[in-house]
């Protein structure tokens, strides 16, 4: 029993300091090396008054009215990594689509030639607003992944859809056009012979009637087939 106790001492003990150096090598590290990201995040909110962003996670919260954000977007980072030393970065540049981004994404074998002192500049991405004043506001952590950026531009499009008010509502249509079908459109429908019970479930010398034009609907009669499958007389 003394050496069984013991033994699970020495482990507890071993885990402890193994989640210790973890935690102080991600305090510590920086970029695609990272084992686990341990960061509390970035907290935003955003409505039609301001928008608030918490970088401590829900802590000290900052405010800025609407007129003082310019644009919201995709932003790139690209950093100089190198093990032991300092990361050196980049102005973020604003980005429109994931192949500005994708040629310099770290890989699998990133933090292995990175552990092994090769320097190695690579891009990660971040939502970002962007002030009156030229002042840069992080919305989200780093993004070092092809997956995550692409959700990064689908949220700076949705917000960017809210500001305008177009999130939720439907896209006008063109001055000037009619919702009704064109004549072509008509014309280009499949015309082909139905019986009665398709307008119908009648029997016997019921009379059928089109519920378009309330003319009486024989047997094999001819008429048009939308594309929803809905058969009009």
């Amino acid at each position: 029993g003394f050496v069984l106790g013991r033994g699970l001492w020495v482990c507890g003990f071993v885990v402890l300091c193994s989640v210790l150096l973890i935690t102080i090598f991600n305090l510590w590290a920086d970029g695609p090396w990272r084992c686990i990201d341990i960061s509390p995040g970035i907290h935003f909110r955003l409505s039609h008054a301001c928008l608030e962003v918490s970088p401590w996670g829900g802590f000290h919260p900052k405010r800025w009215a609407q007129n003082e954000i310019q644009c919201i977007g995709v932003y790139r980072q690209t950093s100089n990594y190198k093990s032991c030393q300092k990361t050196r970065r980049r102005n973020p540049e604003n980005i429109t689509q994931l192949s500005q981004v994708a040629e310099d994404l770290p890989a699998l074998s990133s933090p292995l030639s990175l552990f092994c002192g090769r320097a190695r500049c690579y891009n990660s991405a971040f939502l970002g607003a962007m002030l009156s004043n030229g002042t840069l506001v992080m919305l989200s952590d780093h993004v070092w992944h092809k997956a995550g950026i692409e959700e990064l531009f689908e949220i700076s499009q949705n917000m960017q859809f809210f500001r305008e008010g177009s999130l939720y509502r439907a896209q006008p249509v063109p001055f000037g056009r009619s919702l009704a079908a064109s004549e072509g459109e008509i014309s280009a429908l499949t015309v082909r012979s139905f019986s009665r019970s398709t307008f119908c479930f009648a029997s016997g010398n019921e009379t059928v009637e089109c519920t378009i034009c309330l003319h009486s609907v024989g047997e094999d009669c001819p008429a048009c087939e939308l594309p929803c499958s809905h058969v009009f007389h």
